[in-house]
């Protein structure tokens, strides 16, 4: 971990993942390829006096191409889940994990942005002093053509 993310996690900042890239899907009834590609980012909470984090919010970035050629579009349903590792001060580690849906619409030779929001909270007495993101990612759970 270089300096900078360390500081970042250390004082509640944001911190992104490289993207993770999923298999292109196929959209059974016109043939075409529906690629997905996610990020992650980290942003935590932290009690500056005591340095202990109580939430951490992660940012799950999609992208998702198609190269669908037809006048119609396609409905596109993600499912996204995050882990964050964290340590807290009596020694051990752990981890806790959200997930959200979502959807996008593509028509012929798109792309479409977009990101899913989600949330992890910390009890008091774990004190954790470090998070960071152990996995992110959205993967296609189903196509419709329109």
């Amino acid at each position: 971990m270089n300096l900078l993310v360390l500081l970042l996690t250390l004082f509640g900042g944001q911190h992104t993942d490289p993207p993770a890239s999923w298999p292109c899907e196929t959209e059974p009834r016109s043939g075409a390829e529906i690629c997905l590609e996610t990020s992650a980012t980290l942003d935590c909470h932290v009690d500056y006096s005591s340095g202990i984090y109580d939430s951490c919010s992660v940012e799950v970035g999609y992208s998702l191409t198609t190269d669908y050629a037809g006048e119609s579009s396609i409905d596109v349903d993600l499912y996204c889940t995050a882990e964050v590792d964290y340590d807290a001060r009596a020694g051990y580690d752990s981890y806790v994990s959200d997930y959200g849906y979502t959807s996008a619409n593509l028509t012929a030779n798109d792309y479409e942005y977009g990101s899913v929001s989600l949330s992890v909270s910390f009890s008091w007495s774990d004190e954790v002093t470090n998070a960071s993101i152990r996995s992110a990612a959205c993967e296609i759970q189903g196509t419709r053509l329109w």
